[in-house]
């Protein structure tokens, strides 16, 4: 998860007759020495310079004149997130709200924090508490906004996240979780213009032009998506996650061989990428490479050895191979990290009956009917297992089922005609049915051009 930090800082009021804070700050602490909101007002400076070492330095300077100040035990968490040192800023923000309870930035300030570590009913609390102390907090409401749409609850995030542009219109952040929760509820447009608005307050914003592309991905359109991470590329040319999101644009677009170079490249920059290594994966299966997909899911497998998806894809690029006894023992896998695992189950049963081991093909079969009763996959596939076993009826009748679940599959159509034409001797049936698959590969191939 990418998460954009957002701390506020409550200082004293500042003198903007001054061109530089950092010269105003800085001579303060010298004409000043024991003036502990100086230290902390140059410390805020040093921060926002990146002189972290510098910004803690006048922090505990701060803090040996007022050790009682949460604004400077606040102050501290933000130099320590600023550092990635996040254990340190949860206990600078902790003791802040020891010593000041009502104080709204800290609390909005912790929730942040725990919205990283993924604690996210506490997160939801610290800014339920900000907003109880500080009503009129946008980014506050914008946070809780984005909490909720990683939980998954869109709605909520739609709500507050418009509060908070009603009291701030130019909180970017706002508009970006707004087309982030727009796009979860296939709201395409919707979501591509709340990203516009963003892009106008932030041009050129990386983050904002990567969602907008993963929105035109999701609308089909491809090209948008690959003119909006091109942008993105000009301004962080190393960049993994764009090249990912780049050649998974190209992937879509069935232009094969440039996202394998847009994968090629990312994982050049991250070799630890998964997505990258597993769609890599996709595109070579797809091209029927199958040695090469199997080692890209391999890479998968040993980054984490509970990718489902990636099991059940070397088990298909095995099966492709015609080494169904390796297909059957990477289904197998998937499923003993996810037991109702239906693709798995269902290619598992497939593979069975390539094997002509029927009972245990109709075991795996029934059970992907479990989980997915109406798939026209596991009827399709059990109709094959009858078919088998030479119980043409009972084939024809799975078939059929198939056929009311997916009237497109070509399959079951020249399935049946086989049956229909070998075993039922029914001429007008397979004629029928031939016909009709003959139609919709017809269909087909006028939607390919």
């Amino acid at each position: 998860m990418v998460l954009v930090f957002f701390f506020l800082v409550t200082t004293c009021q500042r003198n903007r007759v001054w061109s530089d804070e950092f010269t105003l700050w800085k001579d303060t602490t010298l004409k000043s020495p024991c003036n502990a909101r100086s230290h902390m007002n140059l410390a805020i400076e040093y921060n926002e310079k990146g002189n972290t070492q510098r910004a803690l330095q006048e922090l505990e300077r701060a803090l040996e004149l007022k050790p009682h100040d949460a604004l400077i035990h606040n102050n501290f968490g933000i130099v320590y997130i600023k550092m990635e040192q996040y254990q340190p800023a949860l206990e600078a923000f902790k003791e802040a709200l020891k010593l000041t309870p009502h104080y709204s930035h800290a609390h909005y300030n912790l929730g942040t924090l725990y919205t990283h570590y993924q604690k996210y009913s506490d997160a939801i609390a610290c800014f339920k508490k900000a907003l109880s102390f500080k009503p009129l907090y946008p980014k506050a409401y914008n946070n809780l906004g984005y909490v909720y749409h990683l939980q998954g609850r869109n709605d909520e995030t739609l709500e507050l996240c418009k509060k908070a542009l009603a009291l701030d219109p130019s909180l970017m952040e706002a508009h970006l979780n707004l087309g982030r929760a727009f796009r979860e509820k296939r709201l395409y447009d919707e979501a591509l213009d709340e990203l516009r608005q963003a892009l106008t307050l932030s041009p050129d914003n990386v983050v904002l032009l990567e969602e907008m592309a993963v929105v035109y991905n999701m609308k089909g359109s491809y090209d948008s998506a690959i003119e909006c991470l091109s942008r993105a590329l000009r301004h962080t040319p190393d960049s993994a996650r764009i090249y990912t999101i780049l050649a998974t644009s190209y992937k879509l677009k069935k232009q094969y061989q440039k996202a394998i170079e847009g994968y090629s490249r990312a994982l050049a920059l991250d070799p630890t990428l998964l997505e990258a290594y597993y769609n890599l994966g996709i595109c070579y299966q797809d091209l029927t490479l199958y040695p090469q997909a199997i080692e890209c899911y391999k890479k998968v497998l040993a980054i984490n050895s509970e990718y489902i998806q990636a099991y059940n894809n070397l088990g298909n690029a095995y099966g492709a191979l015609g080494n169904h006894d390796q297909a059957i023992g990477e289904y197998k896998k998937a499923l003993a990290v996810k037991p109702d695992y239906y693709q798995a189950l269902v290619n598992l049963g497939n593979a069975y009956n390539k094997k002509g081991w029927c009972p245990q093909a109709e075991a795996s079969l029934h059970k992907a009917l479990q989980v997915a009763p109406a798939s026209a996959r596991a009827y399709l596939n059990l109709g094959d297992t009858y078919s088998l076993k030479g119980q043409h009826q009972e084939a024809i009748k799975y078939y059929d089922i198939a056929l009311k679940c997916n009237p497109s599959l070509i399959t079951a159509h020249l399935h049946l005609a086989d049956i229909y034409a070998h075993k039922v001797k029914d001429q007008k049936r397979a004629d029928y049915h031939l016909k009709k698959a003959a139609s919709l590969k017809a269909e087909k191939t006028d939607e390919s051009h």
